[in-house]
């Protein structure tokens, strides 16, 4: 644990040294680098202030994904982490499931989102195919609820940051493969697939601290389109 602004923050990783210095994990010294201020943010949106719920999937004997060394539970924190940042700039009120490598059960993520009464639960996730080409991000929502609009509206955006093709699949699909955290939550949900552990070009840009931050602020984008009403048609 490290103290950020006088406020606790959890390392996730070993501090390095490095070049005669000591070297905090990224994410750190992002928040470091992050102005901070007493008083909250105002809402990038009309209305009230927002809750978002972001749920980074997998996490601590439940990896997920992995590939040349990369594992989707680590990139799925990351990219949550910074969302989450992201978010509180933009004046919603972000609340993690997990901000270390623990395993959450599922059902667990969405009561808590339920808990402290999220209006949008986000569940970031890393794929993975047997065909090493497929590339590109998947949202899944469950149908009803009003998440189809969230999905859309989150769906084209990190394609603005990826060089990656757009996969074959429909950019927002409803969830037929039945995802619990998308089944069981009480409030419009996402589930973001950020791009593929098993395409070799898309693994290396999410093992880089500046490409997860970005796909992160893509994330914010649509999530501010969303809370906004903006239509959105997908491509």
């Amino acid at each position: 644990m490290v103290l950020v602004n006088d406020k606790p923050q959890r390392l996730g990783a070993p501090v390095k040294y490095q070049g005669g210095v000591l070297a905090v994990p990224e994410h750190i010294m992002y928040l470091v680098d992050t102005p901070s201020s007493s008083t909250p943010t105002p809402s990038s949106v009309p209305g009230p202030r927002r809750v978002i719920v972001v749920d980074p999937g997998h996490g601590g004997d439940d990896l997920g994904a992995r590939h040349s060394g990369v594992t989707e539970k680590s990139v799925n924190l990351s990219v949550a982490r910074e969302l989450a940042v992201e978010l509180e700039r933009r004046g919603y009120t972000a609340r993690l499931t997990r901000d270390s490598d623990v395993f959450i059960p599922l059902e667990a993520r969405t009561a808590f989102a339920r808990k402290v009464h999220a209006d949008l639960f986000i569940s970031v996730h890393a794929n993975s195919a047997r065909n090493r080409q497929a590339s590109g991000v998947e949202v899944f929502y469950p149908e009803g609820g009003g998440s189809a609009p969230a999905a859309v509206s989150v769906s084209p955006r990190p394609f603005t940051a990826s060089s990656n093709p757009r996969p074959s699949a429909p950019v927002a699909a409803p969830n037929t493969a039945g995802y619990v955290v998308l089944r069981t939550s009480s409030c419009p949900a996402v589930l973001v697939e950020v791009g593929f552990l098993s395409h070799a070009p898309s693994r290396e840009m999410l093992n880089t601290f500046g490409y997860r931050r970005d796909v992160a602020r893509c994330i914010a984008d649509g999530v501010d389109s969303f809370f906004r009403g903006e239509k959105v048609l997908m491509k």
